[in-house]
């Protein structure tokens, strides 16, 4: 049974949703962090719930690209090896047949 679909593209796709995000990310830690050790008050109790939640939904994203990444490597890795290991019998094959 063989599935097919853009590997490469959801790869890259979801390495460059993931380097997006984590930028966003990184400034809402920053300013979260500033916020709360300097006493800044930049942002209102709720907005601070609501970044608090916009930063672990950013979070569970990231999590789901890493394993879609992962994923799509494995299978990209064990294609290969499939190939190489059908080369190397075809090899071997030629030269017992010889």
């Amino acid at each position: 049974m063989t599935i097919r679909f853009p590997r490469r593209k959801i790869e890259t796709a979801c390495i460059a949703l993931s380097f997006g995000l984590t930028a966003v990310l990184s400034v809402f830690i920053i300013l979260l962090m500033a916020d709360k050790i300097l006493d800044w008050d930049i942002f209102s109790r709720m907005v601070e719930r609501v970044l608090g939640m916009i930063i672990a939904c950013v979070g569970v994203v990231l999590g789901a690209c890493f394993l879609i990444v992962l994923m799509v490597n494995m299978s990209i890795s064990s294609i290969s090896m499939e190939r190489m290991a059908g080369a190397m019998e075809d090899r071997n094959a030629d030269r017992n047949g010889r």
